[in-house]
């Protein structure tokens, strides 16, 4: 029997001959623990973060688990203790049937329809976006961007002026990352410590938070997804201040005042919580700036040191909300090709003329 399992055994063992409900919760949650990590020993990265105990941490042992028999089993531990009507007792409940999900959907990924992964993983009902509104932000970008050509064609030439030197791109890059530290710092207080290793490589699609413990994150980034200053700022701000990175630190320091239940301190990746995270590192940029405050970075310091032209950070962030508007009819163009209603040609074309999305490709891959 492997330590893991002897571990699980002996908390098992211990859970039933709980006299409380408290007592009984704990045990359960140490039964969710481990179905949890189960699930991330056969398919490694479903668990995002974990600040338990590490006797209970049996990543990266060897298992003979299967996604059907965690699903099953998180079937049977949630129905186990459904006369208890807790708050606490609920959140586990909700936990255990959302273990569920995940291994039903990594069992055979094709049960669901996009919109149902939404749905049913994330609890993210889906909302398209409209076509109205996507119109108006088509012709204000064209009005703000005097020319020939479609507001596709006029936004593609200010990109192209937009990209950063290859070989100043970190530098560009890292002093994006320093300022967005600056800024986060400024309005919340982190603990001592903090920090983030950063490393650039061409092995992730584009760049990539891992958080290590101890108020440490590791960064990975690709130089090819760091192609303007517009991005240097997303990025660093998305993925480290006051994004992801942050997000962790946050959560770990909770989970060290002891006010947190056993499964408060596992983070799965496939979660509603995890939607959450998502959705607040994409507006991480503008937690860290007002829009005046990032034309006034960008263009000021960012823009020289990737000797660029300033006049075109004012022309960018002048179509900046129209573009961030048009981000969201992305969804339903991934949602139409994932579920095999376009074509790669047709779903391409979409991104690049009604989302305005640079690298469409990529976009899929990730």
């Amino acid at each position: 029997m492997s330590r893991g399992l002897c571990i699980v055994a002996a908390l098992l063992l211990a859970a039933c001959g709980a006299k409380t409900p408290e007592e009984r919760l704990d045990g359960i949650a140490t039964r969710y623990v481990a179905l949890a990590m189960d699930l991330d020993r056969v398919r490694p990265g479903e668990i995002d973060a974990w600040f338990g105990p590490d006797a209970l941490d049996t990543r990266g042992e060897p298992t003979d688990s299967t996604f059907e028999a965690i699903r099953l089993a998180a079937r049977e531990l949630g129905a186990s203790f459904s006369e208890l009507a807790t708050a606490r007792a609920e959140g586990l409940r909700d936990r255990i049937r959302g273990l569920e999900a995940i291994a039903a959907y990594l069992e055979d990924p094709t049960r669901l329809n996009f919109a149902e992964q939404t749905q049913t993983l994330y609890d993210v009902p889906w909302i398209e976006a409209d076509a109205e509104s996507t119109r108006a932000a088509l012709a204000a970008i064209e009005e703000a961007l005097p020319g020939r050509g479609s507001a596709r064609a006029r936004v593609a030439g200010l990109r192209r002026r937009l990209l950063i030197p290859a070989e100043k791109r970190q530098a560009v890059f890292e002093a994006a990352l320093e300022e967005c530290r600056e800024r986060t710092l400024a309005r919340w207080d982190l603990p001592d410590g903090e920090a983030i290793d950063l490393e650039w490589t061409r092995d992730v699609m584009a760049a990539w938070h891992s958080y290590v413990g101890d108020g440490r994150s590791t960064l990975r980034v690709n130089p090819l997804a760091i192609a303007t200053v517009d991005q240097a700022v997303d990025v660093a701000c998305h993925e480290a201040w006051p994004g992801h990175h942050v997000q962790f630190v946050l959560f770990e320091a909770a989970a060290g005042d002891a006010g947190l239940a056993l499964e408060d301190r596992l983070v799965l990746l496939r979660t509603p919580a995890s939607a959450l995270r998502e959705a607040a590192a994409m507006v991480a940029a503008r937690l860290a700036f007002t829009d005046a405050e990032r034309l006034a970075f960008e263009r000021d310091a960012l823009f020289p040191m990737a000797g660029l032209d300033p006049a075109d950070a004012e022309r960018y962030a002048a179509v900046r909300p129209q573009l961030r508007y048009l981000a969201t009819t992305v969804p339903s163009i991934i949602r139409d090709h994932e579920d095999g209603q376009l074509s790669d040609a047709e779903a391409i074309n979409r991104l690049q003329g009604e989302a305005l999305i640079a690298s469409p490709r990529a976009l899929f891959a990730f």
